[in-house]
């Protein structure tokens, strides 16, 4: 068999709307014309129940009023017929060495996608399309959708830490140092000092008593000198010995002065207090907001990874048509970088033919249901582009002047031109 096919003959009898119909398209194809009901749109069904597998077939094949049903359809070098009775069907694929033992698995690798129509295509969501080109596409096993949730992710993730970083940042720039002492005063050392000269004010208080005292003493035992002199004698050595061990002289105002001391101790060492507290929070802010950059960046270099990923897939693929790609945001198809969405209906038309050839590479057949709503501009860039590469172009219109247009009413061919 060939690499590639064409639809030679359509014969169908009593198929959905038909009652009997021979349809011999031209090279380019064929104009299938008529009232809607008329049997059109059976035409373009009828080839892809004869070629597709039992799912390919509509659930009520059969003419109402009529027990069987019969589509057959010349390739040229293999000849396909598909027969329905009585809920069930039959396929028989021949050539010129007789039948196929194995004939859908035959037919598989023949058709890719008979039924696709550009206009649907066009017409169908953007997540459809992507669903629709990734079945022709090879991205080495990438998964686009999963790929936009990780980035989606990652994305928000990263902006949250963006937010997260400028709060810290801010809050750090908004606390003010206010003007103190760098080093604390020790109340310990002044309380120490204080005391010991506390101790050292009740030794001299203590001593001048003493003193006192003896002085007193002195006194009376000078008055009884006659009496006592060897007393007065040996006091006066011991006055003498007092005296010379005297303790240095403390002034009353040291105590009042450690106090002053120790209070204006208190007062600098809570300005130091408020000057550390503050460079504490302002380092633990500036410090968050590091934080979060860091991870920021890290969430960054996560994303431009995805994205490289992505890249390089897109642009090792393969596409039906130059120009064609995925939307970085998974919103739809584009063409040379616009969404198809966005672009024209005459070159939306164009890419979506073009991606129809894409789909089925041997069997070069292109449908167009309700082609109708095509202008004519339009129409004629699918003809021009299915004849240049070679298709088959089958065109299901409401009313057509070309003579070559094929008119069904009732499920019959009533008419049928020159083969276009």
């Amino acid at each position: 068999m060939t690499e590639t096919a064409r639809i030679l003959k359509l014969s169908a009898r009593n198929f959905k709307r038909l009652r009997a119909v021979e349809i011999t398209p031209g090279p380019d194809g064929v104009i299938l014309t008529g009232k809607n009901g008329a049997g059109k749109s059976s035409c373009l069904d009828a080839i892809w129940a004869a070629l597709g597998s039992k799912a390919a077939s509509p659930p009520d094949p059969i003419r109402h009023g009529e027990e069987e049903a019969e589509v057959e359809l010349d390739l040229g070098e293999i000849k396909v017929r598909r027969r329905w009775k009585a809920g069930r069907s039959d396929l028989l694929v021949t050539d010129k060495n007789g039948a196929y033992a194995a004939p859908q698995k035959l037919l598989d690798g023949l058709v890719g996608s008979i039924a696709f129509d550009p206009l649907a295509f066009t017409r169908s969501t953007p997540k459809e399309q992507i669903a629709q080109m990734l079945r022709l596409v090879d991205l080495g096993g990438l998964d686009l959708e999963a790929l936009a949730r990780t980035r989606a992710e990652r994305y928000s993730k990263r902006t949250e830490k963006g937010r997260q970083r400028d709060r810290s940042k801010g809050a750090a720039e908004a606390i003010v140092i206010p003007e103190g002492p760098a080093e604390l005063r020790s109340i310990a050392d002044i309380s120490a000092a204080a005391q010991k000269a506390g101790e050292e004010h009740r030794k001299r208080k203590d001593w001048e008593a003493k003193d006192q005292r003896m002085t007193e003493n002195l006194a009376d035992l000078v008055a009884e000198r006659d009496k006592l002199s060897g007393q007065i004698k040996d006091l006066g050595v011991q006055c003498a010995e007092h005296k010379s061990a005297s303790p240095p002289v403390v002034a009353d105002s040291f105590l009042a002065e450690s106090a002053r001391a120790i209070t204006e101790a208190e007062a600098h060492n809570e300005k130091h207090r408020a000057r550390a507290a503050a460079e504490r929070a302002k380092d633990l802010h500036k410090a968050e907001a590091d934080a979060r950059a860091k991870e920021y960046r890290a969430l960054t270099k996560e994303i431009e990874a995805i994205d490289s990923k992505k890249t390089g897939a897109l642009a090792a693929a393969k596409f039906p048509v130059d120009g064609m790609g995925f939307d970085d945001e998974g919103r739809g198809i584009t063409f040379g970088g616009v969404l198809l969405e966005q672009c024209g209906e005459a070159e939306r038309i164009r890419v979506s033919t073009a991606v129809a050839m894409a789909t089925n590479p041997r069997l070069q057949v292109v449908a167009i249901r309700d082609a109708s709503l095509l202008d004519e501009e339009s129409m004629q860039a699918v003809w021009d582009l299915t004849k240049a590469r070679g298709y088959q172009l089958f065109l299901e219109v409401v009313d057509s002047d070309d003579p070559a247009a094929v008119l069904i009413e009732d499920g019959m061919v009533v008419e049928a031109g020159a083969s276009t």
